[in-house]
């Protein structure tokens, strides 16, 4: 009797195992899909980057001169000074 109690407490411990496992190899999948959506995702990422940075350095570039023509304008038409930035 007590043999036979080991067995099924083996087979039930064994039951859970195989269960475990499934749920690892499960997870694995999940993961491994998450992984290749980021991989495809990160290279956009990198472009935007980059576009945010060509529009930042257009707009330095740009900033001043724009500012200037605009506050010559207002002045000749007697309107308030004009800042492209913030005066600090």
């Amino acid at each position: 009797m007590n043999n036979a109690m080991n067995n099924e407490k083996i087979k039930n411990t064994d039951n859970k195992i195989d269960e475990l496992n499934n749920k690892i190899d499960e997870l694995d999948n999940k993961l491994n899909i998450i992984l290749n959506i980021l991989n495809k995702i990160e290279p956009n990422c990198d472009k935007m980057s980059n576009h945010i940075d060509l529009i930042d350095k257009i707009y330095e570039k740009a900033k001043y001169p724009l500012g200037y023509i605009i506050g010559n304008f207002n002045y000749m038409l007697g309107k308030e000074e004009y800042h492209l930035i913030d005066k600090k």
